[in-house]
């Protein structure tokens, strides 16, 4: 079938397919509005081309609409493509994030007494005159902000889309090998809980409705923290209720955050912790140390001391995640600090280099007649 060739006879034609092209342009840099009038000027020069040429037939106007939705469609296709390549998965960060990233850090950073200095002053507005502003940019500026501020908890990281899917119960479930579950069951309760996750709740649920002894073991080695609503909800397991779980010290109040109550009992709880061990999981030791004394043995090498909360946002566009330390915290009045002495004393002076190690304490400590 030959197709009859379109000639822009009119000064309207012309008009109205440089619009088209125009709109088009647009349609990369904003995909609501300007595709919505995208959408509408199509339409339009469709009606336009049906009533006002006469040689042309209804085929020739399908064939108009056709390559005018193709070309939608192909812009469509390569705004996604170059912001994925440029952005979520490239060395580039949207503009928007980045001033986003800017009023997080000078609002709810702990310690924003440098934001008025000359050379923070300079430093963002050097980032920000930039036309396209590169991860490596952010970086370079959060790691200058963290020198002049003196917070070493600040952090700046890449992140994927998975780490914004919410974990499944089994994903949480970890079989670790270790020497504890293999010669354990029939003494001792032994919890893996290697972070702060909704899933890990419910796995911990789960093993804590089985149990079948009053000896619990509870291993943090490993684990970097996570949510603090997840700790609240954990450490309720064990608290009574009202007991306080940890005090949060933020730039302009401070929230004390208490046991829900419901908790299950054991004659003995072990905390296995290791200088990986760090923030939600050094106040879920210290917590239930500070409570129950005698009762808790924390065991193991000194842990990381983070005794710090941060915010963190996440900028899935950019492909970016960006944490500030915003709080301190104290369980009881307490800070991290005393973690490191009761370690001490829980371990009496044992080296811990191995699994093994690990195991042999918590042979003696069991043994040993209160």
């Amino acid at each position: 079938m030959k197709i009859k060739k379109y000639k822009l006879k009119k000064p309207l034609n012309t008009i109205n397919a440089i619009l088209i092209v125009v709109l088009g342009i647009l349609l990369v840099f904003s995909r609501q509005w300007a595709g919505l009038v995208f959408f509408a000027g199509v339409f339009v020069n469709c009606l336009y081309y049906l009533i006002s040429n006469k040689n042309s037939s209804i085929k020739n106007t399908v064939y108009i609409v056709c390559v005018v939705i193709i070309a939608q469609v192909a812009l469509l296709g390569f705004y996604d493509f170059t912001r994925n390549i440029l952005y979520a998965n490239g060395s580039y960060v949207y503009k928007s994030d980045v001033e986003d990233i800017i009023n997080f850090f000078e609002n709810e950073s702990l310690n924003n007494s440098f934001v008025e200095k000359d050379e923070y002053i300079n430093m963002k507005e050097n980032l920000l005159n930039k036309i396209l502003i590169k991860k490596r940019d952010v970086e370079d500026y959060l790691n200058e902000a963290k020198m002049l501020s003196r917070q070493n908890e600040m952090y700046f990281s890449y992140v994927s889309g998975i780490q914004y899917e919410k974990k499944e119960k089994d994903e949480c479930e970890e079989n670790t090998g270790s020497i504890f579950e293999k010669q354990g069951p029939e003494v001792f309760e032994y919890i893996k809980l290697p972070e702060f996750e909704e899933c890990n709740l419910e796995v911990l649920k789960d093993r804590l409705e089985e149990k079948k002894n009053d000896i619990l073991i509870i291993d943090l080695r490993g684990n970097k923290g996570g949510k603090r609503d997840v700790l609240i909800d954990i450490a309720s397991l064990f608290l009574p209720k009202g007991t306080e779980v940890m005090t949060v010290h933020g730039k302009h109040q401070k929230t004390t955050y208490f046991s829900k109550g419901g908790h299950y009992n054991f004659d003995k709880i072990l905390f296995l912790v290791d200088k990986s061990t760090a923030s939600c999981a050094e106040v879920l030791a210290l917590s239930l140390k500070n409570h129950y004394s005698d009762k808790v043995k924390v065991i193991g090498s000194r842990t990381v001391g983070q005794g710090v909360g941060k915010s963190v946002n996440k900028y899935q566009k950019s492909g970016i995640e960006v944490g500030v330390v915003t709080s301190t915290w104290t369980v009881g009045e307490k800070d991290v600090n005393a973690l490191f002495d009761y370690i001490e004393n829980d371990s009496g002076g044992r080296k811990f280099e191995s699994e093994d190690d690990y195991f042999s304490a918590v042979v003696t400590i069991l043994s040993e007649k209160e």
